[in-house]
């Protein structure tokens, strides 16, 4: 199940059953689509803090070469 812990700036971070976190937010490609991210802890806390810090955060996901993947919305499958 996915529970959404905060939600600002484009982003939602995600927390899932396993406790795992995952940042989730629009890929910006010209046909978008929301994208999700594992992130840390720690992760979470900077993008609470503003949409700057956010933003780098998820340039520095992508600069490290992390995996995301496309988002499936749970409520998308009714």
């Amino acid at each position: 199940m996915n529970n959404v812990i905060f939600s600002a700036y484009g982003v939602d971070i995600v927390k899932r059953d396993d406790d795992k976190l995952y940042a989730v937010y629009d890929s910006g490609e010209s046909c978008s689509h929301l994208v999700e991210v594992e992130i840390s802890k720690e992760e979470s806390e900077k993008i609470k803090k503003s949409e700057q810090d956010a933003y780098a955060v998820l340039l520095n996901c992508q600069a490290e070469g992390r995996f995301y993947r496309k988002y499936n919305h749970p409520q998308a499958n009714h």
